[in-house]
């Protein structure tokens, strides 16, 4: 987008102010790579402002030009901040003025695939174009290296690696632009690079006030040699995603644990539902609502951390003190009386629902199980008994192998003679008077 004919681009308003020889060192020394996704947009407007320039644009102007000027090489953005932002025309502009012909080889492997995958094609390319405005050049010059610096740069900023973590180096690798020994998986080396430290865990929620996660940060290392990795990446998840991030969303700028009476009223009815975006056939985004069935549990850790603040307050004071305040979670809001019944309710639901296909099921298998055939056992290391006279009435047959102690008792099978047995006995009761 540009501010009239032959103007410069709109996005990078006021950088000639700032020191550097290009656009890509002016960028860096204007601060806005340390706004992620669409944050850095009113900072143009504002220098404008400050400065008592008119700008004959708005917001809806610079993502375009930043657009423009990120295919055409001007600048390059840093990975941590490429991957904080929507890339869905990133790709088809990327594919139309930097690499056509390496993006017409991506789609033809797509359309080779099943259809079905062709979303995760569309996924993939947008990571593929986001490499190449970070790092410049064209698809065969994308390196396993890069590869690796856009997953592990994802698994830090996102808390759950974002979508689809691995299916961008599998296409690459398909092309062929790889060495020959370069792993068939970015998993090999991308996404198995060990746990999170407490700073990293939190850091993937981008929080704004730094007092509030550095205390987050203090709380998971007090809770860390106690918890196993996956419970201390939960309870991350819990407070600083779901809580904190939240509250700030709320209420932006906010420093303080004691939250105000209609924010924490916000926040827990935002709480309790799950929104998602659902791209349609059409390409329109619809906001689906569901609701959530661990929203007990997320108040329970929330009000869990203002309590262990609170304890911790009174045999560290100077650290704590300054934290402790009344929990906006108070012990009615956590009653699982009602939660119990919903969790009942749901589990016969599920199996009314179940019934109806109960008579289309197999016969059970018959429980008896039946004697294999003699010729199926295995043979026996053990001598066969000799042979003896057997009393009218019973069948004789070959004798069952000796216990391993060589007793006989009620429990264990007859020993090959019994001759032997009443020997042992004799003796072990000594000679007869």
């Amino acid at each position: 987008m540009r501010d009239g004919a032959g103007g410069r681009p709109s996005c990078c308003a006021g950088c000639p102010h700032f020191p550097g020889d290009t656009w890509q060192q002016r960028r860096e020394a204007s601060g806005a790579g340390e706004h992620p996704g669409s944050s850095w947009a009113p900072l143009p407007l504002g220098w404008l402002r400050g400065n008592g320039l008119a700008a004959s644009y708005d917001e809806n102007d610079l993502s375009p030009g930043l657009l423009m000027l990120s295919c055409g090489d001007v600048i390059r953005p840093r990975m941590a901040w490429m991957v904080t932002r929507a890339r869905r025309h990133l790709a088809p502009v990327m594919a139309e003025v930097r690499d056509p012909a390496g993006f017409a080889r991506l789609r033809e492997l797509a359309e080779a695939g099943p259809a079905a995958s062709l979303a995760d094609a569309r996924l993939a390319a947008a990571k593929i174009a986001a490499i190449l405005a970070c790092k410049g050049g064209v698809i065969t010059g994308i390196a396993v290296g890069d590869c690796a610096e856009m997953a592990g740069t994802r698994r830090l900023v996102h808390s759950r690696g974002g979508q689809k973590k691995a299916g961008f180096y599998l296409r690459l690798h398909a092309l062929g632009i790889f060495p020959a020994g370069a792993p068939a998986t970015i998993r090999a080396f991308g996404m198995a690079r060990g746990q999170l430290t407490a700073e990293e865990l939190a850091g993937r929620y981008r929080l704004q006030c730094k007092p509030v996660r550095d205390l987050l940060v203090d709380d998971l290392r007090e809770r860390q040699p106690a918890l196993d990795y996956a419970s201390l990446d939960s309870i991350s998840s819990s407070l600083a995603g779901l809580s904190w991030a939240r509250i700030e969303a709320l209420s932006p700028g906010i420093s303080t644990l004691r939250l105000p009476p209609d924010v924490a009223r916000a926040w827990k009815e935002d709480l309790q539902t799950i929104k998602r975006s659902v791209t349609g056939p059409d390409g329109q985004k619809t906001v689906v609502t569901r609701p959530r069935l661990n929203a007990k549990d997320e108040l329970i850790r929330v009000r869990a951390l203002y309590l262990d603040i609170a304890q911790r307050a009174t045999g560290e004071p100077g650290r704590w003190a300054q934290w402790a305040v009344p929990s906006p979670v108070s012990a009615a809001g956590i009653n699982w009386a009602k939660e119990r019944r919903r969790r009942k309710a749901r589990m016969d639901q599920r199996t009314r629902e179940r019934l109806p296909v109960l008579p289309v099921l197999p016969a059970p298998p018959p429980t008896a199980r039946t004697r294999p055939p003699a010729t199926s056992r295995p043979p026996s290391r053990h001598r066969p008994a000799r042979s003896s006279k057997a009393p009218a009435g019973h069948c004789a047959g070959p004798s069952r192998p000796r216990p391993a102690g060589g007793t006989c008792g009620p429990g264990t099978p007859p020993p090959a003679s019994a001759a032997t047995c009443r020997m042992r006995k004799k003796k072990r009761s000594g000679p007869s008077p």
